[in-house]
């Protein structure tokens, strides 16, 4: 009989999609000192059974949680497991699921996470999830969307005023991101959700072309990405707009203030460098 292999040095784990015919392997792999795990703990009923039981792991850091989410999805290995400073949700989940189990045990027994990565299912995110994200006061990165996650359509019609109210209580706050985020075009003849793809808004001229929008909606949303420097002190890049901006500040002796710049002429999902950024970087 076949003893299982043992893997003393690994320290970082992607497991998608791999099946197993029992636990042994999966022992085998989460034991020691794993520091990065992506998994879906509900990939199938060995994955859930597993997961379920499997306990704290003490060295672990960060958790990519890459599957879909239902609403009575098992908390019990991240219950487990308090530790982590990074915890990521690649897929987006019912808000019931976020906002009456998984941020109530964030808020209560998550004392070290530092980064957050959160999807709504809905078309919106309430006041009062915002409230209970704004309570994990040691977060430095924060990303969140909504709505539809894949193709042309768009159907998160964010409201940055909400957001500063809640979130500019987050004062260690350095980068934060929102995607799938949209904007009203205010014209009657263009559908809301086609706002990236029709590039016009009432604001411009009739006769505007698409490199006028473009930098209309620039402008916009580096206005926005303003307004949240002035309201979280220690905020240094945002991405909302399909724009990824920095922030720069003045000292009191040139006057204060802050100054956002985009660091792109062009719009870009970017969507493996914030996968990256708020999960793990693998090889």
């Amino acid at each position: 009989m076949e003893s299982t292999p043992q893997f003393p040095r690994l320290r970082s784990l992607k497991l998608q999609t791999v099946l197993f015919s029992d636990y042994s392997m999966l022992d085998a792999l989460l034991e020691g000192d794993l520091r990065e795990l992506e998994v879906d703990p509900g990939h199938d009923s060995l994955y859930s059974e597993f997961f379920e039981q499997r306990g704290t792991m003490p060295a672990l850091t960060t958790l990519v949680w890459d599957g879909k989410i239902k609403a009575d999805q098992s908390l019990s290995f991240l219950q487990a497991n308090t530790q982590l400073s990074k915890l990521s949700f690649q897929w987006e989940a019912p808000g019931v699921f976020l906002e009456t189990r998984l941020l109530p045990l964030l808020t209560k027994s998550f004392r070290h996470l530092t980064s957050l990565s959160l999807k709504w299912e809905g078309d919106s995110i309430p006041g009062s999830a915002l409230e209970a994200i704004s309570s994990l006061e040691i977060l430095q990165q924060l990303h969140l969307s909504a709505g539809h996650q894949h193709g042309w359509r768009y159907s998160w019609f964010i409201d940055h005023a909400l957001m500063r109210s809640r979130l500019k209580k987050l004062t260690s706050l350095r980068r934060m991101a929102f995607t799938r985020d949209i904007y009203d075009n205010e014209v009657e003849w263009s559908a809301p959700e086609r706002y990236y793809e029709d590039r016009f808004h009432n604001d411009l001229d009739l006769d505007a072309d698409e490199d006028e929008w473009e930098t209309w909606h620039c402008e916009s949303m580096l206005s926005e990405a303003r307004n949240y420097a002035m309201e979280i002190p220690d905020l240094e890049w945002v991405y909302f707009g399909q724009l990824y901006m920095r922030v720069s500040r003045k000292d009191e002796s040139q006057g204060g203030g802050a100054h956002a710049f985009a660091l792109s002429k062009e719009r870009d999902q970017w969507w493996t460098y914030l996968r990256e950024m708020f999960g793990w970087k693998g090889i």
